[in-house]
């Protein structure tokens, strides 16, 4: 984070804990003070235990211009529970609307069902291209697509008009879950950062949008 700087972060799984929202710790507030916050639940637990300690998780997406609007859209269920009573769980997507240079911006933070089949995580891909609008945006996230080529995610982004961003230091074929894709940029390219403490390695983007022509907004 601080040697990138960046405009704008898309997490996943990030914790509210019985004592605050992971974000208002002292270490990672002083990490993130730069950028409007917001976010969403998708994991709920009724009683925190030691493997699961907080009260829910969820996506959070940081700007650094502030966000015109905000928007959780729920996602098709495309398995069934498997955590029993103390969980529930719903798939979303959070998008913003925010400002990148003179161009009206959308961005989405995703992240698909990881127990479903490919055709499940496809209908919820599906679902949730229906509902975007129609200018430039950034979709990012994890889209656990563990089957690679298998899968129908990217197809379903791409009949959208979005196109996935390659990443450096990727395998294209492999079974890459987190994945950053695009629309209406003039240029993009991504790498992955090899970098412990999580169980994903982390995807940096750079993207540039061209200026808006006069009228079209």
């Amino acid at each position: 984070m601080t040697d990138r700087d960046p405009h704008l972060l898309l997490l996943q799984e990030v914790p509210v804990y019985p004592h605050g929202p992971w974000w208002l710790e002292p270490d990672v507030r002083e990490l993130l003070g730069g950028l409007y916050l917001v976010s969403a639940a998708m994991h709920r637990v009724a009683r925190p235990t030691a493997y699961y300690p907080f009260r829910e998780s969820g996506l959070l997406i940081g700007v650094r211009t502030r966000p015109a609007f905000h928007r959780a859209l729920r996602l098709p269920v495309a398995s069934q529970p498997k955590l029993g009573r103390n969980h529930r769980v719903e798939r979303i997507a959070l998008g913003i609307g925010c400002w990148a240079g003179v161009r009206a911006l959308e961005v989405w933070n995703v992240h698909l069902e990881n127990t479903a089949r490919p055709s499940g995580r496809t209908r919820q891909a599906t679902a949730f291209a229906a509902a975007l609008s129609d200018g430039p945006l950034i979709v990012g996230g994890d889209v656990n697509t563990l089957f690679g080529p298998l899968e129908g995610v990217a197809g379903a982004f791409e009949a959208a008009g979005l196109e996935r961003i390659p990443l450096r230091y990727g395998r294209w074929l492999s079974p890459s879950i987190d994945q950053i894709f695009v629309r209406g940029a003039s240029c993009a390219a991504g790498e992955v950062l090899r970098l412990r403490g999580s169980d994903h390695f982390p995807i940096v983007a750079e993207v540039e949008f061209a200026a808006a022509l006069p009228g079209t907004g």
